[in-house]
C-alpha cells in the first residue's frame, strides 16, 4: 500500500502533468474552470490528476490530425 502512488498533485507535479506553467493553473483555478483543495486553510493548493484531465479535456482545442510524411521521401 505506502508504494502506491498519491492522488494528490502539489504545484509543481501539477504542472508537469499539465504541461502548464504555475500562473495559467492559478488563473484557471481562479476563474473557477480548475478544481483545487487548499491544505490545512494555507493558501497552497493540491490537485487530483482526474480535476486536471477534466480541466484539460475542456479547454483543449479541436485536435486535427496532420497527414504523416512518408520517411522515405526527400
Amino acid at each position: 500500500m505506502a508504494d502506491e502512488p498519491t492522488p494528490w498533485l502539489d504545484r509543481r507535479q501539477a504542472c508537469e502533468y499539465a504541461h502548464v506553467g504555475p500562473k495559467l493553473l492559478y488563473r484557471a483555478v481562479a476563474e473557477k474552470r480548475l478544481r483545487a483543495a487548499h491544505v490545512d486553510g494555507r493558501r497552497k493548493l493540491i490537485f487530483r490528476r482526474e480535476w486536471l484531465d477534466a480541466w484539460l479535456t475542456a479547454t483543449a482545442p479541436t485536435i486535427i490530425e496532420l497527414p504523416r510524411r512518408d520517411r522515405g521521401a526527400a
